[in-house]
C-alpha cells in the first residue's frame, strides 16, 4: 500500500449533458468495419502524444516536464513520452510549492453544431488544462465539388499564472487521439494566438436533406488576464483561421451556416463531445471557468481556491491512499488512481477494495473523457477496466457502486456489448469507447473513492 500526498491541481466536475444537435441529417457511413452511421464507433485511433519537447525546466524544487517545445509557438508538441510519464507510481507533485495554478468551476456543453451521426466520442483536456485549438484532416466528395472534415483532434494547453507578475501564459502541448477516420490531409489553421484559450466556435456543413457533414470549422479564442485579486478574466474573444475543407463549390446556404456558439460569459473551452464516423458530422464543446488556486498554507474561503481542494481557514493537503505503484488524481470530490500494471478484472477490483477504493465508474461522458485523457497522461495508453460488469446477471451490466450501465448509451462501441457469457466485464478502449471482454485478459485499471 502507497499513502502519499495528494497536492497536485484538482480537476473540476463538468455537469451538463449533450445537448441535442441544432442541424438535422444521417448518421455517416462508411465501408470500413469499424465505421458505420447511426451510432457507429471508429477503432483503432492513434495516440496523440508525441512531437519534440523542450529541456526540462526546475521552478522552485520540482523539475516540470515542458508541454511544447522550446519555442513556445502555437502547435508545437512534445509531451513526455508514454514510457515515462510524470507521475508512474506516485502522486504527481505540483509544479512548484510556491506558484499558484489553475482549477475549474462548474461547466456546461454548448449547443452541438451540425448533426449526432457516427459514433460519440467525449474528450476532456486532462488536469489544469484547456483547450487551445484543434488539428483535422480533410478529404473532398465525389463528384469533387464539396470537401468535409474526416477527423478531429484536441489540442490542450497547460494555463501559468503568475500572480506576482500578473500574467497567465498558456504553453501548448500534444493533440489527443483524433476522432473520424482520418482519410485526406492534414489542414491547416484551427490554432489559437500564443497565449490564448477557445471560447466558442461557429462554420459552415454540407447538408442535402439525408446525411451532414462538417466542411468548416472556425474557433474562437481570447486571452486570459490575472487581476491583482487573482481574478481570472477573459479578454475580446476573436474568430481563427477557419479549418477549411476547401470544398470547390464555394456557395453556403442558409441551411448549411452553423452560427457561432460561444462559452458562458467568463468560461474557456476544458473539451469537446464529437460525433464522428467516416465524417466528422458534429462537434460541441464542454466549458468550464477557471479559477485562481492557491498552495498549501495559503488563507482561503472554499476548497475551489485551493490546488489541492481542500481548505480549512487555509488549503489542506490531501492525502490519498492508492494500490502500490498507482499515481493519484483529484476530480472534483472523487480521488482516482491510475494503476499501469496489468491484472485481471478480480484481480484488479480485489487490489481496490483492499485500499477501500473500487473500479472506476463512468456515469458521466464528462467524467469518461476525463479519464481517458488522464489515463494517457499516466502511461495508460491502451485499454484499460472500468468498474462495470454483468456477472451478476446475463446482459444487464451494473456500476461497482450500483446503478445500472445504459445498454443504449453511444460511448459503447459498435454494436457492443455482444460477448456474451464469454465476455462479462468493462473495459475502456484506447479510442475512448466503451467495450465488453474477457475478465480473465490482463489490463492496466482505475480505482476510484469518494473524498471524506
Amino acid at each position: 500500500m502507497l499513502s502519499c500526498s495528494l497536492l497536485a491541481p484538482s480537476d473540476e466536475d463538468l455537469t451538463g449533458g449533450i445537448v441535442t444537435s441544432a442541424g438535422g441529417g444521417g448518421g455517416s457511413g462508411g465501408p470500413s468495419a469499424n465505421v458505420g452511421g447511426g451510432g457507429a464507433g471508429v477503432g483503432g485511433s492513434s495516440s496523440g502524444s508525441g512531437g519534440s519537447g523542450g529541456s526540462n525546466e526546475t521552478v522552485g524544487e520540482y523539475p516540470v516536464q515542458p508541454l511544447g517545445g522550446s519555442g513556445g509557438a502555437a502547435g508545437s508538441s512534445g509531451e513526455p513520452p508514454a514510457t515515462s510519464p510524470p507521475d508512474a507510481g506516485v502522486s504527481e507533485p505540483p509544479p512548484c510549492m510556491d506558484c499558484e495554478t489553475v482549477r475549474f468551476t462548474g461547466g456546461v456543453s454548448t449547443v452541438e453544431l451540425g448533426s449526432p451521426g457516427g459514433g460519440l466520442y467525449m474528450d476532456i483536456c486532462p488536469r489544469d488544462r484547456v483547450v487551445v485549438g484543434m488539428d483535422y484532416r480533410y478529404t473532398f466528395g465525389s463528384p469533387a465539388d464539396f470537401g468535409y472534415l474526416t477527423s478531429v483532434a484536441l489540442v490542450c494547453g497547460e494555463l501559468t499564472p503568475n500572480r506576482r507578475a500578473g500574467t497567465l501564459g498558456v504553453v501548448v502541448g500534444a493533440p489527443l487521439p483524433p476522432r473520424g477516420v482520418g482519410e485526406g490531409v492534414s489542414g491547416t489553421g484551427g490554432r489559437c494566438p500564443i497565449g490564448q484559450v477557445v471560447t466558442g466556435f461557429e462554420g459552415a456543413r454540407n447538408f442535402d436533406g439525408t446525411t451532414s457533414e462538417l466542411r468548416e470549422f472556425t474557433l474562437h479564442c481570447a486571452p486570459l488576464a490575472l487581476g491583482d485579486d487573482g481574478s481570472v478574466a477573459l479578454g475580446t474573444s476573436q474568430p481563427t483561421q477557419p479549418m477549411s475543407a476547401e470544398f470547390a463549390v464555394s456557395t453556403v446556404l442558409p441551411s448549411e451556416v452553423m452560427p457561432l456558439q460561444p462559452c458562458p460569459e467568463g468560461q474557456v473551452a476544458r473539451g469537446a463531445a464529437f460525433h464522428a464516423g467516416r465524417w466528422v458530422d458534429g462537434i460541441s464543446l464542454v466549458c468550464s471557468a477557471p479559477v485562481l488556486a492557491l498552495p498549501d498554507g495559503q488563507a482561503c474561503g472554499a476548497a475551489i481556491e485551493c490546488q489541492s481542494g481542500s481548505c480549512d481557514g487555509s488549503c489542506q493537503a490531501r492525502t490519498c491512499t492508492a494500490p502500490a505503484g498507482c499515481g493519484c488524481r483529484l476530480l472534483e470530490s472523487t480521488q482516482y488512481a491510475f494503476c499501469e500494471a496489468a491484472q485481471t478484472q478480480p484481480a484488479a477490483a480485489a487490489t481496490c477494495a483492499g485500499v477501500g477504493m473500487h473500479l472506476a465508474n463512468a456515469f458521466d461522458p464528462v467524467v469518461h473523457g476525463w479519464l481517458r485523457s488522464n489515463a494517457d497522461q499516466a502511461g495508460i495508453q491502451a485499454e484499460f477496466w472500468l468498474g462495470g460488469d454483468d456477472l451478476v446477471s446475463e446482459g444487464n451490466f451494473v456500476w461497482a457502486e450500483d446503478g445500472a450501465v445504459d445498454l443504449a448509451s453511444e460511448l459503447w462501441d459498435r454494436n457492443l456489448p455482444r460477448g456474451g457469457v464469454a465476455e462479462n466485464c468493462m473495459e475502456m478502449s484506447r479510442d475512448g469507447r466503451w467495450d465488453d471482454a474477457d475478465c480473465n485478459l490482463t489490463l492496466p485499471f482505475v480505482c476510484e473513492t469518494p473524498v471524506p
